[in-house]
Order: structure tokens, then C-alpha cells, then sequence
């Protein structure tokens, strides 16, 4: 087992946490428009993820490839993801069978199903970031604002025109491969 020491000296431990703990968290809130307190609590649960990962041996000296700064900073992006899911998931679709309202209901369970698989597949070949958008919206039940900052564009229009694009393909392709069928 490693402990911090052997990553950063000692007498400088306070010096890193206070200088890189205003950077991060002025980082967090306006990278991802949240409160200081919510700032504050994925600044600390970062640091936590970090010391554990260098308790468990996960991170060295010998085999850390950037800096610890970057590294930190790495893990609170992390956390701020897994803080959206947390507190943006509606609740969880389990079924493919929710996945998208606009597929008709029919009589036949398999026609149903072969329509489920369909979907997925054209969605699985779809360009980046459609997947991402697409299942984060209908899957995940995660908001505009919440795909945004997870995904990185430059405003919640942004986000809600590329999606919007991406459920166009997606309906052009599956209408034109369930007209093949």
C-alpha cells in the first residue's frame, strides 16, 4: 500500500489542496454552473477518490502520467459526472421496451421486439455523439442542462439542435430499414 508521501512531499501537501481546491472548484462552477457548496462537496469527494487511488496502489510516482494537478482534477470531473446521474436520473429504464414512446404498439410481441432491436442497432451505427445523446435523453432521462455540461457543448441549444438531428437520422434510418423488412 502507497500513501501520499511518497507522490508529494510532506511539507507541501496544505500548499497543493489550498491552491489546486480555488481552482478546481472556480473550474466546477463554471464549467458546470453548480453552487459552491456542490462545488465544495466534489472537491472533497475528488480528493477522497484520489487518496484512495493511491492507497490502493492505483497511482505511483513511477506510473502516474500527469500531473497530479491534472489528476485531481481528473477525479472531480469524475465525481461532478456521477453527481448529475445521481441527482438528475428520473428514474432507471431497465426495459428496452421504454426506450422510445413513438414505436407502435402492436399485437405481436416479436414484430415489437424485432422494432426494439432495430432501434438499438441503428443507434449503436449512428456518428458521435448521437449514441450518447440519444441514450442519455431516453434512457437515462437526463436533462438538456445535465447533457450539456456532461458532454461539453457550448450551451443547452447547442445540445438540444444536435440532438435534435440525431433523432432525425435515427428516424430516417429506421423507416427506411423497416420498409426494407
Amino acid at each position: 500500500m502507497a500513501d501520499i508521501y511518497s507522490i508529494i512531499a510532506p511539507d507541501k501537501i496544505t500548499a497543493f489542496f489550498t491552491e489546486e481546491r480555488s481552482r478546481i472548484m472556480s473550474f466546477l462552477m463554471a464549467r458546470y454552473h453548480i453552487a459552491q457548496d456542490v462545488a465544495e462537496d466534489v472537491f472533497q469527494q475528488g480528493c477522497l477518490a484520489m487518496f484512495t487511488n493511491i492507497k490502493q496502489g492505483k497511482i505511483t510516482k513511477e506510473n502516474i502520467r500527469v500531473s497530479l494537478s491534472a489528476y485531481l482534477l481528473r477525479c472531480c470531473q469524475v465525481t461532478m459526472l456521477k453527481h448529475f446521474e445521481k441527482n438528475d436520473k428520473e428514474k432507471p429504464m431497465s426495459d428496452a421496451e421504454t426506450l422510445f414512446d413513438n414505436i407502435p404498439a402492436t399485437d405481436y410481441d416479436t414484430e415489437h421486439e424485432a422494432d426494439l432491436a432495430l432501434m438499438e442497432s441503428i443507434i449503436a451505427d449512428l456518428p458521435h455523439p448521437c449514441d450518447k445523446l440519444i441514450w442519455g435523453k431516453r434512457r437515462h432521462h437526463y436533462s438538456i442542462k445535465t447533457m450539456t455540461a456532461m458532454f461539453g457543448y457550448s450551451s443547452e441549444s447547442t445540445t438540444k439542435v444536435t440532438l435534435h438531428r440525431c433523432m432525425d437520422k435515427l428516424e430516417k434510418r429506421f423507416k427506411a430499414e423497416r420498409a426494407r423488412r
